[in-house]
């Protein structure tokens, strides 16, 4: 009987068999501190190699499909305009081509950019689920095999904006040849405007929400097993929508890491720089080096700061899949090594 009483008293609680039986290292208290680990993306020449020059192949064009940027000559141009009319015109033209020109430059920026973002999100995934780095070669061919899907993943959500535009105009449309027949009142114009506002909130989830859903979409392709467009486009609507407070908890935290790193590297080329003016005032005297040293070294942090954005988009993408489904962040789709078979062995002669 005492024998039966002993064994029916609490024993005291037990950590390591209670809430913390799985936890071994200070990122299973804290998962965001396996961002941490992604500081190794903003030191590796051959990323910041990779973002240098797409920055130099991107920038060019952008500037010229943008037309906006040389809205100052144009205005020039309109001032010497007499004819009102003409003026009022000449701006509606100007704004049609702007919106052109912008489309036009967005989708350059998704081709260029798409392939190299998908190899630093891919490097920075690796990263926080601490493995080491892909090759430059392997990676870049995994990210090229999967670049149409990414695209496909951008284009949809403005092929749904545009579908809704075109709603909007022709509810638009009607309702101003209604107003127009019936006349301008309150009992008229209320209805229409209810109808626009109920299609205007989901353009506006889709429009706002591809912001972050689709460079989450992104990482999703290059680092999931079987990449789907479709299916990488929900992953990040839903990782926007329903774990808000945790996507701005990781947003915080990897702007602090990418400031301090885009200042080590600034800091780093500031002092390279001071070394390279000082040398050539006083041996060569030859300033216009000087000048393009600062040129080329000014776009070094730039680099920096999109490989190793694109690379803590990769690592939040792993932190918010664990928040929203539970998937460890460890559990990351490793590509096979490709194995080489010997080749057969000659007989030999005689």
């Amino acid at each position: 009987m005492e024998k039966a009483n002993r064994s029916q008293q609490h024993s005291g609680h037990s950590l390591e068999a209670g809430m913390f039986a799985n936890v071994r290292e200070w990122i299973d208290l804290l998962p965001w501190l396996r961002l941490l680990r992604t500081l190794r993306l903003a030191g590796s020449p051959v990323m910041i190699l990779l973002a240098f020059i797409t920055l130099v192949l991107w920038y060019p064009v952008f500037t010229w499909l943008d037309h906006s940027r040389v809205s100052g000559h144009l205005n020039i141009f309109h001032s010497l305009q007499a004819e009102p009319t003409n003026s009022v015109s000449s701006d509606f033209d100007l704004r049609g081509t702007t919106l052109i020109s912008q489309l036009a430059a967005g989708l350059w920026t998704v081709l260029l950019w798409s392939l190299p973002a998908m190899i630093f999100a891919r490097q920075g995934a690796l990263l926080t689920a601490g493995r080491s780095m892909m090759g430059a070669r392997e990676v870049f061919q995994l990210a090229g095999s999967r670049s149409l899907q990414a695209w496909i993943s951008a284009i949809i959500p403005l092929l749904c904006v545009a579908l809704l535009v075109v709603v909007i105009g022709l509810i638009g449309g009607m309702g101003g040849f209604l107003i127009n027949l019936i006349g301008d009142s309150l009992w008229v114009r209320t209805p229409i405007a209810l109808l626009l506002s109920m299609i205007a909130i989901p353009s506006g989830i889709l429009a706002f929400g591809a912001i972050v859903s689709v460079p989450l979409s992104w990482a999703a392709i290059v680092n999931e097993k079987n990449p789907d467009s479709l299916d990488s486009l929900s992953r990040g609507y839903e990782y926007l929508y329903r774990r808000p407070v945790h996507l701005a908890w990781y947003f915080v935290l990897c702007a602090v890491l990418l400031l301090v790193a885009v200042f080590l590297v600034w800091c780093v080329c500031w002092a390279g720089l001071g070394i390279v003016e000082v040398t050539l005032r006083y041996l060569s005297g030859r300033t216009s080096l000087a000048q393009d040293c600062s040129r080329i070294l000014s776009l070094i942090p730039i680099a920096t700061a999109f490989a190793y954005s694109w690379g803590l988009v990769g690592s939040m993408y792993l932190l918010l899949r664990f928040d929203a489904g539970g998937q460890q962040v460890e559990d990351i789709w490793i590509a096979p090594e490709r194995v080489h078979s010997a080749l057969p062995k000659l007989p030999k002669l005689g």
